[in-house]
């Protein structure tokens, strides 16, 4: 699915990753097909589900950077 990791599809299977691929697409290529009704639906149910679970995402995965890089000797974290 486009250049999104696949390591991130994988942890996080709840995410609907085909629908926003999708939703890219159809902005991206086809945008002469858009309804209103699309984008009132994508404005108002699906991108505020989305950016909750991609803010859940994002600080999941600077925690798990953060750990990845942690200094043994010192035990402080080193900022990538």
């Amino acid at each position: 699915m486009g250049r999104l990791s696949l390591n991130i599809t994988d942890d996080y299977p709840d995410v609907s990753w085909r629908k926003i691929n999708n939703l890219k697409n159809i902005i991206a290529y086809d945008y002469e097909s858009i309804r209103l009704d699309m984008i009132r639906y994508a404005l108002t149910k699906f991108l505020p589900e989305f950016k909750q679970k991609l803010l859940m995402i994002i600080n999941r995965e600077i925690k798990l950077t953060r750990f990845e890089y942690e200094d043994k000797e010192y035990g402080c974290y080193i900022e990538s």
